[in-house]
């Protein structure tokens, strides 16, 4: 436990630390355009469910404007990540109070003050909530959420100081919803079995589906809002030239001129199409095993964060690579197998199971690298990785590729001189740069600038001048945070189970069987 607490206490105070650096600054580099990419770039990243990847953008957005249209649209944003989906309620309201001190005149003040409460409320907060709402109805007589500050005041007031009434866990969910095959206006299924088409009934073995003015449309027939498509073999879908099989069932709806499909699968079915996507089907077991049982924590987080959304993940880099039929392999089919139901959990809960491909010698904490501490992924030294694919590079760019490519995403700078770090956490990322031009000395993240610019692998490096180039000598692949792939084949292949790869990359961290 005192090491726990350890943990943590260096975790908040390598965010203040971080936050105190931010606000000493004077040369930072600002553009709206930038703030406002990652603006709507962290919106996407939520959809897909890269969370802590979303509060990056969102800091970014906050760190290069002034505009407090921007500002306090990112601060909402912001606040409901960390309540939703990274389940921090305490860390979201004091999001919203920074809203409400540093904007309360805002048309976006009305919305921190009650979702703040509705945090509060929902975390049965009820006294602390009840002030929220009493100074809502206050400041906001006239406020669209007024009839139901009302209600939820009187409901804070009578359930302040009761004693809360446990709250039974929601059963065990079997399912996974993937969104599939993005982008298409036209599509046929079909099936070796008997297609049931609900509303429609039974579709023969084969249907054309088609997006028309906002409906899903079979054949000749009136369109639908919803489609649901199954067959008691897998289902083939054709379309732009591909074609994929996939097990369970398919959801579709019309999103504007385009289908949108959500596979429907039993979680472990999904593993299947998963686990030799994301790593190699020639691994040890071992390796493959944990890549199982991480991309199953992932997946049940994920179910249990997005039930009032479409779909639980994407089929693509943004979630985890899903392959359906094609994407099998009797390795991973194995794998999934063996580790049916086992989950990581962290003091009894599914941990946000994140993974990159290699972590090059050193992992990463994410309160460095995404300001969002999270006690079971710390910042540790990895002799895995270093000797895998990816796990040692070296870039060079010349000064004026480095200046057209940060132009090229909205960071227009002069003459560049100097590129050094600024912000270097314990792994020896470079969490923020300084790169200097004839204007003088301007300080960014690096991730959202420079490493997007350059597409670097990594921001674990070195930055070094060498004439007219800079030449970046890094480690790694991703952000680094998690279980990193090439190093759990390594440690497989060295003999190392399942249970050790997960105990090195998800520290404090356990095994659970998931109730059946």
């Amino acid at each position: 436990m005192k090491r726990a607490l350890s943990i943590a206490l260096l975790a908040v105070v390598a965010v203040l630390a971080l936050a105190s650096v931010a606000a000493a600054q004077t040369g930072n580099f600002t553009s709206a355009y930038v703030a406002r990419w990652n603006l709507t770039h962290g919106k996407y990243l939520v959809d897909i469910g890269q969370y802590l990847e979303a509060l990056e953008a969102f800091n970014t957005a906050l760190e290069m404007t002034d505009d407090a249209e921007i500002r306090t649209d990112a601060l909402l944003q912001k606040a409901t990540v960390l309540a939703v989906f990274l389940d921090e309620p305490d860390d979201a309201v004091r999001v919203y109070d920074d809203l409400l001190k540093q904007y309360p005149t805002s048309a976006a003040a009305e919305s921190a003050l009650f979702r703040g409460a509705m945090v509060l409320f929902d975390r049965e907060q009820y006294a602390r909530a009840a002030t929220y709402f009493e100074r809502y109805l206050k400041e906001y007589p006239g406020g669209p959420s007024h009839g139901s500050a009302e209600f939820l005041l009187g409901q804070s007031r009578s359930k302040a100081g009761a004693t809360p009434v446990p709250v039974a866990p929601p059963p065990s969910v079997t399912q996974v919803r993937v969104r599939i095959m993005k982008g298409h206006g036209s599509v046929r299924i079909e099936s070796d079995g008997a297609l049931t088409v609900t509303p429609s009934g039974s579709g023969g073995h084969a249907i054309d589906l088609n997006a028309r003015d906002g409906l899903v449309v079979a054949g000749t027939e009136t369109g639908a809002r919803e489609l649901t498509v199954g067959a008691d073999k897998p289902l083939q879908i054709r379309a732009g030239g591909t074609t994929r099989h996939y097990r369970g069932s398919l959801t579709v709806r019309a999103d504007g001129s385009t289908l949108q499909i959500v596979n429907r699968a039993g979680i472990e079915e999904y593993l299947y199409g998963v686990v030799t996507k994301e790593s190699v089907p020639s691994w040890p077991l071992e390796a493959l095993k944990a890549q199982a049982i991480a991309s199953r924590t992932y997946a049940l987080y994920q179910m249990q964060h997005r039930q009032d959304r479409d779909y639980d993940m994407v089929d693509d880099e943004g979630s985890q690579v899903y392959g359906g039929v094609e994407g099998e392999s009797a390795s991973g089919r194995r794998a999934v197998d063996e580790t049916r139901g086992m989950i990581v959990t962290y003091r009894g809960r599914p941990i946000y199971a994140m993974f990159t491909s290699n972590t090059g010698w050193y992992t990463a904490d994410p309160a460095f690298i995404f300001d969002q501490p999270l006690p079971y992924l710390i910042a540790q030294q990895d002799d895995y990785s270093p000797g895998e694919q990816m796990g040692r590079w070296k870039r060079t760019y010349s000064t004026a590729d480095i200046r057209r490519k940060l132009s090229d995403i909205g960071v227009q700078l002069g003459t560049i001189r100097a590129i050094e770090p600024r912000v270097t956490c314990r792994s020896g990322r470079i969490v923020r740069v300084d790169i200097s031009d004839d204007r003088g000395s301007h300080v960014m993240r690096t991730r959202p600038t420079l490493g997007r610019a350059l597409n670097l692998p990594e921001i674990l490096l070195t930055v070094e001048k060498s004439g007219d180039e800079f030449v970046f000598a890094g480690g790694g692949f991703g952000h680094g945070v998690g279980l990193s792939q090439w190093g759990a084949k390594a440690m497989a292949a060295k003999g190392l189970g399942v249970k050790d790869i997960l105990a090195f990359y998800y520290h404090g961290a356990e095994i659970t069987a998931l109730a059946q």
